[in-house]
């Protein structure tokens, strides 16, 4: 028998494309933008957008789709380690940011240039993750300290949280074999479902982040007043 309707696996992918425009929507309203973190945010998740359009509307692109992959996920490695180094202090630190972002991408863009994308996008997708990870951890600890009381009205939180679930989740993924098993039916379908998830989750706390920016923007606004 044919299917019909609207399965679960195109209910997420719908929301995962959507959803990243709810905190462009909400900084957008609220003028928050002006500031450096909360622009980056809001070009992440246009860069997500336009990601998710690409990957899950079946031939909205006549492109490869793993040199799409590789493409957006470099695309949002670097301006999540620029965001990142606006959050985190020391000038040693973010030197070092600054200095790692430039090695990794030179080397990424050689490794694709002269191995090839399949060969190697798995590999480097993984790395990418554990950098963030790391970098995230400091950004965390540092936000923490600085203001452990008020830790959930800030903005940064939010985005650096969500960023840390997404990447240890999607490395989770990738890394262990277990979960594999664990998964019933067809594993490309699973998969894409869990992926699909955790994206949603991820701009769960980019929302959260956008609205705590945008309410903080309004107080300040009328404070002046």
């Amino acid at each position: 028998m044919a299917k019909t309707g609207i399965g679960l696996l195109e209910i997420l992918a719908l929301v995962a494309i959507l959803l990243p425009l709810v905190p462009v929507f909400i900084i957008f309203i609220s003028n928050a933008y002006k500031q450096d973190v909360i622009a980056l945010l809001m070009g992440l998740c246009l860069v997500s957008f336009i990601q998710n359009l690409i990957l899950y509307v079946p031939g909205f692109v006549p492109l490869d789709v793993l040199f799409i992959r590789a493409i957006f996920h470099l695309i949002q490695f670097i301006i999540l380690v620029i965001l990142l180094k606006l959050v985190v202090n020391g000038k040693l630190l973010r030197e070092g940011l600054s200095f790692l972002l430039v090695a990794f991408v030179s080397i990424v863009i050689t490794i694709y240039n002269l191995k090839g994308i399949p060969f190697y996008i798995g590999n480097i997708e993984i790395v990418q993750s554990l950098l963030l990870i790391l970098i995230n951890i400091v950004a965390l600890l540092q936000l923490i300290r600085k203001d452990e009381i008020h830790i959930f009205l800030s903005p940064l939180f939010w985005i650096t949280a969500g960023t840390f679930f997404y990447y240890c989740m999607f490395l989770l993924t990738q890394c262990i074999p277990e979960y594999r098993a664990a998964l019933q039916g067809p594993l490309q379908h699973q998969k894409k479902v869990l992926l699909l998830i955790i994206i949603i989750i991820q701009f769960i706390f980019y929302i959260i982040g956008a609205s705590v920016a945008g309410r903080k923007k309004s107080e300040d606004l009328a404070t002046l007043y």
